[in-house]
């Protein structure tokens, strides 16, 4: 019930879902700004929005979503990396930034987008693309035990070495992703195992003291402070929260813009604000995680750019792409109430409230092929009433920021 907030997020849909296009392939999401059609990106499309897009009842949305998963399948069964970019109506691709992580992009997108849309027979005709790609991605481990790609989905224009933090957070979100829709699938593997083998690697490799804050260190051969540093965080690895919260807030990485990129320059990119505005809400910090949001919201709604999130600057000159959007509006979703798939009859919610924004309201969600509101309410004593109806009616009272298991039978 915050007027900016309402307002943002009721355009952020608009923006997210208009830049689909009837194309020789089909239904395609692309990035739109004037640059960027009928052309698909594992970032952009599988990782960003295809999520958020199981939460719609648009069939448009829903159509793009299985095409993008489509049209990178005839890529996969051979000994390289998935292609960067699928371009000119899927007829052709652009391959320029090599190995970005697509493959883990590819397996957390899919499997997070089919455990939410809870069809079982769709999910199955996608076990394959999920199983190879976790396989390519499992094989480029290194002796360190973290993952090795050519770049990730910056594409070289900041340092990424060798192993770079955001491919292995995604490969560890793939793995637990993966898990679960396979558990769902009744399909045996050890996902789970390998993921949190990964887990203790990345802390081992990645933290570490940088420009004298003890957070992640994007890569080894970084050595300035990277708002990436939320990547662990907003996919479930939350052994550093305090050092990495921390960082965020008392660092010069924090502009009236959003987060900067790099302390190294004055570069900024929507989709890394919006990830960890997303991940402090993951780390139990709603109080600055509202303020980031406020702050990030009003600007984006009401001066001189507006009312979309934007791809960049000065790249772009602010070109308003559509999957950032997306990303605003998992921020609700995934941050404040922390939804997190399951099964395709159960999901996960942590609520993450505070004094500033102590009630959320999301009404007409489809989750598990039910259409469910979620009402959260902050009490007194730190408490939260979670009420949901809809196609389900259930009422619990927990803690904040305690996470509790929604089985919907």
């Amino acid at each position: 019930n915050h007027p900016v907030l309402d307002t943002m997020f009721y355009f952020a849909k608009i923006r997210a879902n208009e830049s689909i296009f009837k194309t020789k392939a089909g239904y395609l999401h692309s990035p739109g700004g004037g640059n960027y059609y009928a052309a698909i990106w594992t970032n952009d499309q599988l990782e960003y929005a295809n999520p958020c897009f199981a939460y719609f009842s648009y069939y448009p949305a829903y159509a793009s979503c299985i095409r993008s998963m489509d049209l990178y399948e005839p890529y996969m069964y051979k000994n390289q990396a998935l292609v960067t970019s699928i371009i000119a109506e899927g007829t052709s691709f652009w391959n320029g930034a090599k190995d970005r992580g697509d493959g883990a992009m590819y397996a957390y997108g899919a499997s997070s987008f089919l455990l939410t849309i809870g069809n079982k027979e769709l999910a199955q005709a996608y076990v394959k693309p999920i199983q190879w790609c976790l396989d390519y991605t499992l094989n480029k481990i290194n002796e360190q035990g973290v993952i090795e790609s050519d770049t990730d989905e910056l594409e070289n224009r900041f340092e990424s070495g060798k192993a770079n933090l955001a491919t292995n957070a995604i490969a560890y979100a793939a793995l637990n992703r993966a898990a679960n829709l396979f558990n769902a699938l009744n399909i045996p593997q050890n996902y789970k195992e390998k993921a949190e083998e990964l887990k203790r690697k990345i802390d081992d490799y990645f933290f570490n003291q940088v420009e004298g804050y003890f957070t992640y260190q994007y890569c080894k051969e970084e050595n300035h402070l990277r708002v990436q540093m939320c990547y662990p965080l907003m996919n479930g690895i939350l052994t550093k929260k305090e050092e990495v919260v921390s960082t965020l807030i008392h660092s010069p990485l924090w502009t009236q813009e959003g987060f900067l990129t790099t302390t190294a320059s004055d570069v900024f990119w929507d989709r890394s604000t919006l990830m960890a505005i997303r991940a402090i809400y993951c780390a139990k910090d709603s109080i600055n995680a509202t303020k980031y949001l406020l702050s990030y919201s009003l600007n984006r709604l009401l001066t001189d750019h507006v009312p979309y999130a934007i791809e960049a600057y000065p790249e772009g000159n602010q070109a308003q792409l559509s999957a950032e959007s997306a990303l605003y509006i998992r921020i609700f979703v995934e941050g404040i109430l922390g939804f997190v798939p399951h099964s395709f009859s159960s999901f996960y919610l942590k609520p993450s409230l505070c004094k500033t924004l102590s009630y959320i309201e999301i009404n007409h969600l489809y989750l598990c092929n039910k259409k469910i509101n979620i009402h959260a309410t902050l009490l007194k004593d730190q408490r939260v009433e979670l009420v949901l109806s809809g196609d389900i009616q259930q009422k619990h009272t927990l803690s904040n920021y305690q996470q509790i298991l929604i089985e919907l039978g």
